[in-house]
């Protein structure tokens, strides 16, 4: 662990090993240890405890941890309409267009970027597992969001453009330059003998 001083506070890069040095970073043992702790406690434990005494009686803490919850809630909540009232909304509509979903993807592309350069260059990188996990996930949207841009926008632009292209062959159809052309074109394109 690197020792800090009051001068070099804000030259600090930290050092390699800072942020997996943490006891729940470190390894996965440790949440794993909890997790079957708390399993084998629930499991087998608790109703072995139990099985021969009465329900306990947790109305009272319910209800104050209700009441707790509710509060968190709604303090969590006007902090959040009170930013949004200092700060404003950025867009009073809902985009749900194209322009959106470029945006996503090309976000998520920058996040990539950042997370695996920033793991390489880094002196003080993130956990291995933490990188992996964020890499895995971006990946994961870019694809998803892709997917539903090109089923979303690339396919109905191309049925667009072919109908365009029925229509104004179809009112063209009558005179003959319109009838040459095509004929033409398509000799060009190597469609017609």
């Amino acid at each position: 662990m690197a020792t800090l001083d009051n001068n070099s506070f804000w030259d600090f890069k930290g050092i390699e090993e800072y942020n997996d040095g943490k006891l729940l970073i470190r390894t996965p043992y440790p949440v794993a240890l909890i997790l079957i702790s708390y399993l084998w406690f629930v499991l087998k434990v608790g109703p072995n405890y139990m099985k021969n005494r009465p329900p306990l009686n947790l109305r009272y803490m319910l209800v104050a941890y209700n009441a707790f919850q509710v509060v968190i809630t709604f303090i969590t909540f006007t902090m959040g309409i009170r930013a949004l009232w200092n700060v404003g909304l950025w867009h009073t509509k809902c985009y749900v267009d194209e322009d959106l979903e470029k945006r996503l993807l090309v976000q998520f592309c920058l996040m990539f970027i950042h997370v695996v350069v920033s793991h390489y260059i880094s002196e003080c990188r993130p956990a291995y597992y933490l990188v992996s996990s964020v890499c895995f996930n971006t990946i994961l949207f870019i694809y998803l969001f892709g997917d539903f841009y090109v089923k979303s926008y690339m396919k109905k632009r191309r049925a667009r453009d072919i109908a365009n292209a029925g229509k104004m062959i179809s009112s063209n159809i009558t005179s003959k330059s319109s009838i040459n052309y095509i004929i033409n074109h398509h000799k060009l394109a190597g469609k017609v003998n």
